[in-house]
């Protein structure tokens, strides 16, 4: 399998997987405005985002991990913010989900955090919406600890953290 990588942006660098093919028009118009977007939020763990253009699909990814080792033991929790550019039976569409950061819409959920019709300039600013308010959420990290050791982390919400519910965010790396 060969890429082509074409990294001339500091947000969303964009990888082109088989078969090579051009953006089209509305997935260029999305990825040049989800660069500008980052460089307004310009949030402080995001600087390993990347974008591929996977057969007939473009997704961004804002992997929520700034670094490469962020758990005690070097590992980390893989969590991403995606957001997939798709044609479905129903037609054209934006998604959004937390998926796995190491892969491009991994798993397409039963159903999507985020979903909305069209290619178009108004659904592109809906998801780009969805994405900044997700990126504003207070998502804090937990670690679990036994006799001094790690045994588990996980993503939680911090508003829910804070109001006593800990239902986690479903990202939880057990040791």
């Amino acid at each position: 399998m060969r890429y082509l990588v074409l990294p001339t942006e500091p947000w969303f660098p964009l990888w082109i997987g088989p078969p090579e093919r051009k953006l089209s028009d509305d997935e260029n118009a999305f990825l040049r405005e989800a660069r500008a977007a980052m460089l307004t939020l310009a949030p402080a763990r995001a600087a390993n985002t990347w974008a591929v253009l996977y057969v007939s699909e473009l997704t961004l990814v804002v992997p929520l991990d700034g670094e490469l080792s962020s758990t005690e033991d070097g590992r980390t929790l893989h969590t991403s913010l995606q957001l997939h550019m798709c044609e479905r039976m129903s037609g054209p569409m934006i998604l959004g989900d937390w998926q796995d950061a190491h892969y491009a819409w991994d798993v397409e959920p039963k159903s999507a955090l985020f979903e909305v019709s069209g290619h178009d300039g108004e659904a592109r600013r809906a998801a780009l919406a969805w994405l900044e308010t997700q990126m504003r959420r207070p998502i804090v990290r937990r670690d679990w600890h036994v006799l001094n050791r790690a045994i588990a982390s996980a993503w939680l919400d911090g508003g829910a953290v804070r109001a006593g519910c800990w239902r986690c965010m479903a990202w939880v790396s057990l040791r």
